[in-house]
């Protein structure tokens, strides 16, 4: 009988600079060594909303700190197995502009994260375009668009996988 997921509610944040540059991390935890890009952000500790989350992971993985965050825009379920169970990675994505931020490298990663986070890097509209590179969600650099020029909609929606 196979048991239903784990619901693990995540903050995730849509990072970008004075540039118009997002930041994103590959995340490499395939034996293959393959991987895709995503926004920093994680799940939720006891008792956390998904701002304070989001403000969290900022600090812990990009290495920010009293910044303002922005409206959640997106939203997005998937399933995936971890440590012999499955989970439902339930997550909220929020936007964050910063004027610019080095970032430096694994900033305040722990060490299974220092595993699997492979690369850090801003990514330019057109960069993002002419990638072969995978991203998450799937149709991150065409959802980015409207983020980056400042047309956040009026409710979050659904981006799929």
């Amino acid at each position: 009988m196979n048991e239903a997921p784990t619901p693990r509610p995540a903050a995730r944040i849509i990072l970008i600079d004075a540039q118009d540059r997002v930041f994103l991390m590959y995340f490499s935890a395939r034996a293959d060594g393959t991987g895709i890009w995503i926004t920093p952000g994680g799940g939720l500790d006891p008792g956390e909303t998904h701002e304070e989350a989001a403000l969290r992971e900022l600090y812990e993985e990009v290495g920010l700190r009293g910044v303002d965050l922005g409206p959640c825009v997106w939203f997005r379920s998937f399933v995936y197995p971890f440590g012999g169970r499955m989970w439902e990675q339930q997550e909220r994505f929020f936007v964050c502009r910063v004027e610019s931020h080095d970032i430096g490298d694994h900033v305040n990663h722990d060490e299974m994260e220092r595993e699997v986070i492979t690369e850090l890097r801003w990514w330019s509209l057109e960069e993002l375009d002419a990638s072969p590179e995978r991203f998450a969600p799937s149709g991150f650099p065409r959802l980015l668009r409207a983020i980056v020029s400042g047309e956040y909609p009026e409710e979050p929606f659904d981006v799929g996988t």
